[in-house]
Parts: structure tokens; C-alpha cells; sequence
């Protein structure tokens, strides 16, 4: 026996865009995209004079009432009996010859690992179980199969590819989209049987109209796989973030987490100069520990304020009393500042606040 199956551009359009939007979308409810969907096909066949059926599927009607999740999906057995009485009232001349289901994965190497396109052993039993499509279909039924998945980068393609006879794949945008094709039948003692995912002599023709142009994504696609977080969303995941700073260690300093902006940043238009020592502190209300000292346009080192808060300040330029010890200077992108080892840092506290951890948010008093 020999089998053809061809899709009119209205089917293939419409389990295309069943697989894509149940695949970015979901059901509409948050966070549940990437779902299985189901549909039922109606054409009509023909069997000629070499003795090969011609199966045609002239539409497909997405069942709304079906179950989906990301690893199965489960029909409603009454949405097929009132598709059809609808449709022999409407389309007599159509009958209803297969179904189909999409496979749903993250993406292209998860499908080439476990073969993803092919037939599941439970799309068989489900396919050979289903008493009423195997009656309507006059014990010929179709079954089609559209996997998807997202692909890192977009290709360029002008035409679908066979990967089998009854297999061919195309992408749209970002998106690559397998279609499998299997076709049902009686053997010689009347037992259903499938041609399942073996070589057969099931041949899918496929309109080779496809285009995908290279860096074309589908926007909405995008959008809707990395949507914006929301405000409670934002919120949870800084907390998070700020939970796993405190805890972090680096080698035997604890990071500091209790630093502002405000605590380590200047505004340009209020930054002061000085010279002399004297000076610095009277001018330094805000009693910063450590003070940045410029030299030659550029960084010079540290001066240790800290050590004149409760003392007279000696005569003499700033110049001659910097330091830039490696234990008190630290890169500019840290966050700590005179930490001791194996202790926990406290609260810092209005007395000891640290202006800057390095050249490039240089405070000047």
C-alpha cells in the first residue's frame, strides 16, 4: 500500500498558527506558554488505478475544549461528534479523515536528542483507539503531528526540507516547525495498524512556498516568551538578590551590603578642593573615613581623615600625609571599604562612612 498526503493552504496556515500561538501564548493564563493543541481534519481521498490512496485535508478545526499542558494534550470526545454534525450539514461533501497535535520543545538540540518530530508511543495508541475517527475516516484515518521549537538565531530559507518521506520541516522567523504524517489501516486479519515513525510508503506533499529571510524575528514571539516583570516580580527578585549579597563571601572579606549610592557617590557640583589638613576637617561635617586625593589630574591615593574626628589636625599639606595601602584600597567596583577579616561588618553608621572605593566616582573635599 502506498499513501500521498497533500494540505491546502488553508490547512497548513491554520495548524500552523494553532502550533505557533499555543506554543508563544499558551492558554492565556500566566505563564503557561509552550502547550500541546489538537485539531481534526477534514478532506477527502481517493485510491487510483496503481492502487495508492490520495489523502487531501482540505481544513482543520482547532478543538477549543481540549486539555493542554507542555507534554500532552487531551481531546474532548464530544467537540469531534459536534464538529461533525456541523460539517455534514454545511461540507457533505467533506469528511473527516484525520486529526492532528503539536510537540512542543525549548529548542533545536532537545529535538534532535530524542528525535522530537516523531510519533510518541502514546500518539499511536491514542490514534488506534479512537473508535469514531477510524468509522468517519472509513478505517483510513490520517494523523498529523507539528513540532516546534526556537531556534538561537534566525536562518535563511526559501523552501521546506524533507527529512523523510512523510517528514518535512520549515522555519517562520525564529521558529522551526516539523510536520509528520502517518496514516492508519486494517491488515489482513482486520487489526488497526499505523505506519508510524519506520520508513513507509507515506509520502507528504508539502507546497515548498516557504521564505525566512536571516535576523527576522516575529516580535510578538519575543515579547510574549520575555515579558516584562511585574512591579511584585521586580520587587522579589532585588530582595533575592540582596539576600544572596549578604550571604556571599569573597575569600575571607564579607561583602558590605548596607552601602548607598548616596553613601559613596557625589554630585559634581558638590565637590570641594583643599590643600591643608586643617582645612579638610573643618570641612568634612559629613566625617568621612577615607578621602580621595588627586594628584597630577589623576588618582593619588587615600588620605585617613579618621584619625583627626576628635584630635587637632596638624599644620601642613594633604599631599604629604596620603596612603594607598593595598588592605584599604580596593577596586573601583566593590563595595566595601575597611572590612576585617572573618568578622562581619555592622551597620555603618553616620561617624564612619566611606566616600569612594577607587578612582572613577572620586569624591573632593
Amino acid at each position: 500500500m502506498k499513501f500521498t498526503i497533500s494540505l491546502s493552504d488553508a490547512a497548513r496556515h491554520t495548524i500552523t498558527l494553532a502550533t505557533l500561538e499555543a506554543y508563544v501564548l499558551g492558554d492565556g493564563r500566566p505563564r503557561r506558554t509552550k502547550l500541546e493543541t489538537l485539531g481534526y481534519l477534514w478532506g477527502f481521498s481517493r485510491e487510483d488505478s496503481k492502487g495508492t490512496t490520495h489523502f487531501h485535508v482540505d481544513l482543520m478545526s482547532l478543538s477549543i475544549s481540549a486539555k493542554r499542558s507542555r507534554n500532552s494534550v487531551k481531546p474532548n470526545d464530544q467537540a469531534v461528534r459536534l464538529k461533525s454534525e456541523l460539517m455534514d450539514r454545511w461540507a457533505p461533501h467533506l469528511t473527516l479523515i484525520g486529526d492532528f497535535h503539536s510537540h512542543t520543545y525549548e529548542n533545536l538540540a532537545e529535538v534532535r536528542d530524542i528525535r522530537g518530530f516523531e510519533f510518541s508511543d502514546a500518539d499511536e495508541a491514542s490514534f488506534l483507539d479512537d473508535d469514531f475517527l477510524w468509522e468517519r475516516a472509513n478505517d483510513q484515518p490520517i494523523m498529523l503531528a507539528m513540532t516546534i521549537c526556537k531556534l538561537a538565531r534566525v536562518h535563511e530559507k526559501h523552501a521546506a526540507e524533507t527529512i523523510r518521506s512523510n517528514i518535512a520541516h520549515f522555519d517562520v522567523g525564529e521558529f522551526r516547525f516539523w510536520l509528520n504524517a502517518a496514516v492508519g489501516f486494517l491488515d489482513a486479519s482486520g487489526s488497526r495498524r499505523c505506519t508510524g515513525n519506520r520508513p513507509s510508503n507515506v509520502k507528504l506533499r508539502i507546497d515548498s512556498r516557504f521564505y525566512n529571510y536571516s535576523r527576522d524575528r516575529l516580535v510578538v514571539a519575543t515579547r510574549a516568551l520575555f515579558p516584562r516583570l511585574l512591579p511584585w516580580e521586580l520587587k522579589f527578585r532585588a530582595e533575592k538578590r540582596l539576600s544572596r549579597t549578604r550571604r556571599r563571601k569573597c575569600g575571607n572579606w564579607h561583602v558590605q551590603a548596607g552601602l548607598t549610592v548616596g553613601m559613596i557617590m557625589t554630585p559634581r557640583a558638590h565637590l570641594m578642593t583643599c590643600e591643608s589638613v586643617s582645612d579638610l576637617t573643618t570641612r568634612n561635617i559629613n566625617r568621612h573615613s577615607y578621602v580621595p586625593v588627586v594628584h597630577d589630574g589623576g588618582f593619588g591615593g587615600l588620605f585617613f581623615a579618621e584619625r583627626f574626628f576628635d584630635a587637632t589636625p596638624p599644620s601642613g599639606k594633604i599631599s604629604e600625609r596620603v596612603s594607598a595601602p593595598e588592605e584599604t584600597l580596593v577596586g573601583a567596583d566593590a563595595s566595601i571599604s575597611r572590612l576585617h577579616p572573618r568578622r562581619r561588618p555592622k551597620a555603618v553608621s553616620a561617624r564612619v562612612r566611606t566616600s569612594v572605593t577607587g578612582p572613577s566616582s572620586s569624591r573632593q573635599i
